[in-house]
């Protein structure tokens, strides 16, 4: 089902033409970019992150494909991960056995105990929105804190290109084919093999300590002030310093999603709260409540957005897409066109990557285990 239309290159002018171009190999744009487009701003602020994680991930390129081809199978994401089937095989970086046992409930060839924790991790994060201790352990032993940083990044990241090319219809591109066992569509749904796990509820230590303020270097120190607000020298951030490159790239989009999207600031405060509800981040809500607390947001409709309830149908529908999304990283048929009678194309695709950055943001805060501001405290009601 075709949803969002597809834009006018001609269109396009400056940085995002520039942007544009980059994305469109050999002059060819791609189905994804064509649409993505279509709402220019979000996906300028975007690309800074998605160059990131494709081009200067400190994972290689190997690693990255194990973390993009097992996160996007199981989101159902047939145009990610027939893409990235190619970008696999073009590049020699996994074999056809290889790619295919990505897509099993459990891995039967013989991986490196830390490239089969690479996998477990997107399991986990796609079931449990964090990632066990045993499964840590084992990358932590293997992997730098910037590669655990990345890893984190990667699975949250092609989760949101899931999330996006199904929810916009973005099919595969015209030279491409849908291969039996290698296509999520034409397989058995139940794609999420990471056992569901009850909470914990026990003092969490971080995994990775947060950087001082005053030891930041000027450039990162600069970044967090200019995108994030003075008052975002919080735990996440300065633990997210430890990494100034994703740091950097990834707060173009936080911004824009957070103060300058085609969403109302009240639409954007609930689409932060549900997200970070369904994805059992006590550090997002508490954070995104503070933060509604001083727009001046009252405690009887926070709560409701809490217990994801809503006062009038345009709330409601907003609430019922991230729940679609974070369970199933798709908006269904019958949603998207309720949809379409109260929001823009434009609206749509905010509400969708608003989402989606916040299910990052979470699994980020969650699996680095990054402690709470000692001033702020979760609502009763959570």
């Amino acid at each position: 089902m075709k949803r969002v239309s597809k834009i006018d290159p001609d269109q396009l002018t400056g940085e995002p033409r520039k942007i544009f171009e980059r994305w469109s190999p050999g002059g060819k744009p791609l189905n994804i970019v064509l649409i993505y487009f279509r709402n220019i701003e979000l996906n300028r602020t975007w690309s800074y992150m998605a160059t990131h994680l494709f081009l200067k991930n400190s994972l290689s390129d190997r690693q990255r494909e194990i973390v993009v081809l097992r996160i996007s199978w199981q989101c159902a994401s047939d145009y990610e991960f027939i893409q990235h089937v190619r970008i696999a095989r073009e590049g020699g970086l996994l074999s056809e056995e290889e790619m295919r046992d990505l897509t099993k409930p459990r891995l039967l060839l013989d991986w490196t105990e830390e490239e089969k924790a690479l996998s477990d991790a997107s399991d986990e994060l796609l079931a449990n929105h964090t990632i066990s201790d045993a499964t840590w352990d084992i990358l932590a032993r293997h992997y730098s804190e910037q590669q655990l940083m990345d890893m984190i990044a990667t699975a949250g990241g092609y989760t949101l290109n899931s999330m996006a090319t199904n929810s916009f219809g973005v099919d595969i591109e015209d030279h491409m084919s849908r291969e039996e066992g290698l296509t999520p569509s034409i397989n058995e749904k139940g794609f999420c093999y990471g056992a569901k796990q009850p909470p914990v509820d026990a003092e969490l230590k971080p995994r990775i300590d947060a950087l001082s303020e005053d030891a930041l270097d000027e450039m990162t120190g600069d970044t967090l002030s200019y995108f994030l607000g003075q008052n975002r020298f919080q735990n996440f951030y300065l633990t997210l310093a430890k990494h100034p490159k994703i740091v950097r790239n990834w707060s173009p989009v936080i911004k824009y999603v957070d103060s300058e999207n085609t969403l109302t600031a009240e639409e954007r405060t609930v689409v932060a709260i549900r997200t970070g509800v369904l994805c059992c981040s006590d550090y997002e809500v508490a954070n995104r409540v503070a933060d509604a607390r001083r727009s001046g947001m009252n405690e009887e409709h926070l709560n409701s957005l809490i217990k994801g309830e809503a006062e009038d149908h345009k709330t409601s529908l907003i609430i019922k897409a991230v729940d679609e999304l974070v369970d199933g990283q798709i908006i269904g048929d019958a949603l998207w066109t309720e949809m379409i009678g109260h929001f823009s194309e434009e609206q749509l695709m905010d509400i969708v990557f608003g989402c989606a950055i916040g299910l990052m943001t979470s699994w980020m805060q969650s699996a680095l285990q990054v402690p709470l501001e000692p001033e702020l405290k979760l609502p009763a009601s959570t």
